[in-house]
């Protein structure tokens, strides 16, 4: 096939079909039809609208293209902007839960300060009595055991926050107990949990190690703990979270997240996970979350994601997630 630019034509195939732009844009098709006796027969067609569906459909992919590769940036960036705010609510949330326990410690230590200076004094002027050794003994070991206690509590919560933070702002993939990390997770929500009633239940063998990437878990199940309490629950009621995983099959993980909330309407349960999609858009509301969400389980944990819902009577999100994840492409940040 031959395509004819002004006067010039380029080889297009080895058939005998040409085709030819003329000067006032127009392009015709030339078919050269060989006949049984020798010689041939050639037709001319107008290809112009042809021509032109296929250029502007050219065009069209070609902006499709780059509409996608914006929105993958785009998404990435909100992926990252929704990483820091989660990391910046934990560093609130956990400051201000130390401040209690090493207020606690602090309160101990000085209090034993002053008695341990009171003991030296007598000690020092000989006027030491035995009853005073065991009041102050029994003093020391009681603060003691109060430091020891708050500043051990401090340590898990600081132990958790770091783990947890580094698990979302690396995505690090690691072997990891399933059910401690679940717990690691919701130490480091019990800052925000804390402020209410509702009550958080694990169902999870001790056992149950997987191969995965726990930053990715972490989000999902943050962003469903936060979702819960911002729009599932209504306040001043008191509910219950209930968070379970078990093997499904012998290389699979179902883990299923239940709240006993105001649920989700039968209309809206098709579209909860389409970007921007929210009801509660005039009260901050973005509608990316659940859609992050989604991206992270199928894309990054290699799962799948499904909702159940009856409206007044809570929402269940059902994971189903490989033991071992899979290589994330090296292209993408997050794989996502």
């Amino acid at each position: 096939m031959l395509a004819f630019q002004g006067d010039q034509s380029v080889l297009l195939e080895s058939r005998p079909i040409y085709e030819r732009r003329r000067p006032n844009g127009t392009v015709v098709e030339v078919r050269s039809n060989r006949l049984p006796g020798g010689g041939f027969v050639c037709t001319h067609t107008d290809v112009t609208e042809r021509k032109t569906a296929e250029d502007a459909l050219r065009a069209s992919k070609e902006a499709a293209e780059m509409a996608y590769d914006s929105l993958q940036q785009a998404q990435n960036s909100l992926l990252q902007a929704e990483k820091m705010a989660a990391l910046g609510s934990l560093v609130a949330g956990v400051a201000h839960e130390i401040n209690t326990p090493i207020g606690t410690a602090l309160t101990a230590a000085s209090h034993l300060g002053e008695r341990t200076s009171g003991f030296r004094a007598l000690l020092q002027s000989g006027k030491l009595k035995k009853s005073d050794a065991e009041c102050y003994t029994e003093t020391a070991t009681e603060a003691s055991a109060i430091m020891v206690a708050t500043i051990g509590r401090a340590a898990e919560l600081i132990q958790s926050f770091k783990q947890v933070a580094v698990d979302q702002s690396t995505d690090v993939r690691r072997n990891f107990n399933l059910s401690e990390y679940i717990g690691e997770i919701l130490l480091s929500l019990r800052p925000r949990l804390r402020q209410t009633q509702h009550t958080v239940s694990v169902e999870c063998p001790d056992d149950l190690e997987i191969d995965s990437y726990p930053g990715a878990l972490s989000q999902v199940l943050t962003n469903f703990v936060m979702n819960s309490l911002l729009h599932g629950f209504i306040e001043g009621q008191v509910r219950t979270i209930t968070i379970s995983a078990q093997l499904h099959t012998r290389d699979t993980v179902m883990i299923r997240y239940a709240d006993t909330g105001r649920g989700i309407p039968e209309k809206n349960l098709a579209r909860i996970f389409e970007p921007f999609f929210t009801t509660k858009r005039g009260a901050g509301g973005t509608g990316l979350g659940l859609h992050i969400v989604f991206n992270i389980v199928t894309q990054s944990l290699g799962g799948t994601i499904a909702v159940e819902s009856i409206e007044g009577r809570g929402a269940s999100f059902i994971l189903s997630i490989p033991c071992i994840a899979p290589v994330k492409p090296e292209h993408g940040s997050d794989g996502r």
